[in-house]
This record gives structure tokens, sequence and C-alpha cells, in this order.
């Protein structure tokens, strides 16, 4: 599947429609794209091959049951279908927060030792609400971390 171009319009399964703006970023599962829906910008996920059905029920089962912890960037809507597949949209990631992957290779510091401590406590407390919900998290990497460098806030996607 070729990207979505700027002014893609895809719509929701609820009813309504985002409108693509640009692609943020791609991985092993998709890409994730900037789109607006009712005047708020949103990060898109977008699965390139159609989820089988189990895969899209968990979704639905994620967006009805609301995320576990104020950690997570999580499912808002479920998008689709669209030239025959699926994705979802959720919050986007406050810019201030880095990618964890640039603190691993030192682009990013910390801004103190708190912070550090802060995001460590935070990953572990968002997954064990995360866990003590019964979910768990099946895409391990240090790509889907945000942390915010100075306070240590964590955002998990």
């Amino acid at each position: 599947m070729e990207d979505f171009k700027q002014g893609t319009q895809i719509p929701l399964k609820i009813g309504g429609q985002v409108t693509v703006r640009k692609k943020l970023g791609e991985g092993g599962q998709g890409a994730v794209y900037l789109v607006e829906y009712t005047g708020k910008q949103y990060a898109l996920k977008w699965y390139p091959k159609s989820p089988d059905a189990k895969f899209l029920k968990n979704i639905e089962n994620n967006i009805r049951h609301g995320k576990p912890g104020e950690a997570f960037l999580w499912p808002e809507q479920l998008v689709g279908p669209y030239e025959g597949s699926y994705g979802y949209i959720m919050a986007l990631r406050p810019p201030e927060y880095e990618d964890f992957t640039r603190f691993l290779l030192a682009k990013v510091r910390f801004g103190s030792l708190s912070a550090m401590l802060a995001a460590a406590m935070e990953i572990c407390e968002g997954f064990e609400k995360l866990h003590l919900k019964g979910y768990t998290y099946q895409d391990l990497n240090d790509g889907n971390f945000f942390i915010h460098p100075e306070t240590g806030h964590v955002l998990i996607c």
C-alpha cells in the first residue's frame, strides 16, 4: 500500500472521518499519520495489511474499556475499513517528550537524577496498571516510550 496523501479522508467506524495531514513515522506493524478530526489533531496508527478479526476485536475492546492509566497513549476510535484495512486514532505525543531511543543513544539526557528515577518508576507503574486490568503488552520496544527529559514523565504508546 502506498502512503496516504495529504487531504485523504478516511472514515471512522462510528461515523465521521479523519483527514490525513502528514506521515509521522513507520515501523514493523504499520505507519503513523498526523490526522485531524473534529478540529483536533490526533495520531493515526494504520495497519497496511488488514488485521484479522481477533486483532480488531481486541482494539475495539481496548477502546471500549479505556486506557489503563495516564501514562498510555491509547486507541480512542477505530478508523476504517478503508482500502481493505483498519487503524485507530490516539492522542499525539506532546513535542517536549523525547523518544526513549534518543536517551539510549545519549542524544538527549535527563535533566536530573530524580527525573531519571521518575521515568523508571512511571514505566513500572504503567505496566503494573496495565497488568492489573488484565492486559498484556506485546510490542515492547524502545520506540514505544516517550519521556519528558526534565520531569521524567512517561508516555507509553
